[in-house]
């Protein structure tokens, strides 16, 4: 984020889109913390990194025998790391400041971990899921066809479960829109 500490930005929204391309490439996520003075019209924008708040877990796991728990692993970390977004009202420009420590976690290796980039990949090729889907292929080889045909690097963590939530996430939309599903 040092990298962004001396530009400025027209809307806080590309300052994000900055810190979020920044954030990928390093191997980290970025979520919206909070907004001041309301979420309408910020004057600052603080946001965190996206293993940055503390696990809550369930109070009826102990209820539960071991053998019949679900495995609730959680990738909140508590992780210090923040970033603010400042708007300076002379200049009507927005800034980038660092505002937090550092990350208390290893980088990921590949977007794909991150679920915010997962949706993200998966929302751009949600059309040719669908299509595929609708031709009768399952989605085993539909991850196999999104590999072979398309060329996004980000496809290579992706697996026949993220195809199925993608399917279910398409339905869940069409049935919002008073369609049938997957027309």
């Amino acid at each position: 984020m040092h990298t962004l500490s001396r530009r400025t930005f027209d809307s806080w929204e590309a300052a994000k889109i900055a810190c979020d391309a920044i954030a990928k490439e390093a191997g980290y996520a970025l979520a919206i913390h909070l907004k001041k003075p309301n979420k309408d019209k910020p004057t600052y924008v603080f946001l965190r990194c996206s293993k940055g708040r503390a696990y809550v877990a369930n109070a009826s796991v102990a209820d539960t025998p071991a053998d019949k728990r679900r495995k609730t692993d959680t990738q909140m970390t508590r992780c210090p790391f923040r970033v603010a977004l400042l708007f300076d009202k002379d200049r009507r420009l927005w800034t980038v400041r660092p505002a937090g420590g550092d990350h208390n976690h290893t980088m990921t290796a590949s977007a794909m971990t991150h679920r915010k980039y997962r949706a993200e990949t998966m929302r751009k090729h949600e059309e040719a899921i669908v299509r595929l889907y609708n031709d009768g292929v399952k989605p085993g080889n539909i991850v196999s066809r999104l590999r072979n045909d398309v060329s996004d690097p980000d496809l290579a963590g992706i697996d026949a479960k993220i195809i199925h939530n993608t399917l279910a996430r398409h339905r869940t939309k069409e049935l919002a829109a008073g369609r049938t599903p997957l027309q």
